[in-house]
């Protein structure tokens, strides 16, 4: 091989060149480039090559590298695909004469992913009473988001959510159409829009709900009294702006009170408190609260549970 020539064709609406790394298999100083033409607009790249003052090419080699960059991402379930068409090649020997050769197209192809949306983080674990946490509404895998809504169910009795945040994730301004915090039947509702004219995609936080622990249990030897409920995601939609309601995975999360062994006060620690809970309740005293291996009688042994645990914090 003396020359080489080719031209390359793609989808635009999915691919733009952005570079291209021309590498003939001769020394520089001994070919000229003839062609290197990018029309962007009808998605057109091409390269011819000549070689000159130097013997043929025999073997394998890499004529050139072309760099794209994805400008579609399809929103689930869309897939999307274009062949890369290699048209007019051309093999030339020194002389001028045809190598005959066969010319393989590639092709390129993308694929939706499955958004999901999910209480972040899955299980949170309690153990204090009246205890402040935090768990995000985050989305993953979206594309073109514009709008969103869900609504969540919580224990009452165990929980009460003292506020309610939108998330970062839209562009703003935002338009809140619901925005909803009941206690009192353990609901919570968001349902927002960007008026930006700009949609979003990839990952991020939806919004950010803050609990408030109302309801702890004490550890005993048999029983860990641990209390739980399910942070249930439901009626959630994800929509993009062109109107379109994405289908999407729903995971839900769940809260768990789990009381520190010897932790009587429910502080989230064992300290003196503690100690002097038990001494207060000694034999021939007695309170189920004190009575950690419940043989029904608090002694020596309640006491010597909450001194192993002594210092110890959650």
């Amino acid at each position: 091989m003396a020359g080489y020539e080719f031209k390359l064709y793609w989808d635009t609406s999915l691919l733009d060149l952005v570079n291209i790394e021309i590498t003939p298999p001769w020394p520089e100083g001994n070919y000229m480039i003839a062609k290197n033409y990018t029309d962007e607009s009808s998605g057109l790249y091409w390269l011819g090559v000549g070689s000159y003052m130097i013997g043929p090419f025999t073997g394998s080699t890499t004529l050139a590298t072309l760099t794209f960059k994805i400008t579609y991402d399809p929103v689930y379930p869309a897939n999307a695909t274009c062949t890369l068409d290699l048209k007019d090649t051309k093999l030339s020997a020194p002389a001028g004469e045809r190598i005959y050769h066969i010319a393989h197209d590639g092709k390129y192809s993308i694929y939706s992913t499955k958004p999901k949306i999910e209480v972040k983080p899955f299980n949170y674990t309690a153990h204090k009473y009246e205890e402040i946490f935090t768990v995000d509404i985050y989305v993953s895998d979206i594309v073109n988001l514009y709008n969103y809504t869900f609504k969540l169910h919580y224990d009452t009795t165990l929980l009460d959510a003292v506020n309610l945040e939108i998330g970062s994730f839209l562009k703003p301004p935002i338009y809140v159409y619901k925005f909803i915090v009941d206690d009192a039947n353990g609901e919570i509702c968001l349902w927002v829009w960007s008026t930006s004219g700009t949609p979003v995609s990839g990952n991020g936080v939806l919004a950010t709900i803050t609990f408030k622990v109302t309801k702890a249990t004490t550890w005993t030897k048999y029983h860990p009294n641990i209390l739980e409920c399910p942070l249930d995601l439901y009626d959630t939609m994800l929509i993009t702006d062109k109107g379109v309601e994405v289908p999407h995975d729903v995971v839900d999360g769940t809260y768990y009170y789990e009381p520190k062994p010897g932790d009587l006060n429910c502080d989230g620690q064992v300290g003196l408190v503690d100690l002097k809970i038990v001494a207060y309740y000694y034999d021939p005293a007695y309170n189920p609260i004190a009575d950690l291996n419940e043989d029904g009688v608090v002694d020596i042994y309640d006491l010597q549970i909450v001194a192993y645990y002594y210092g110890e914090d959650c």
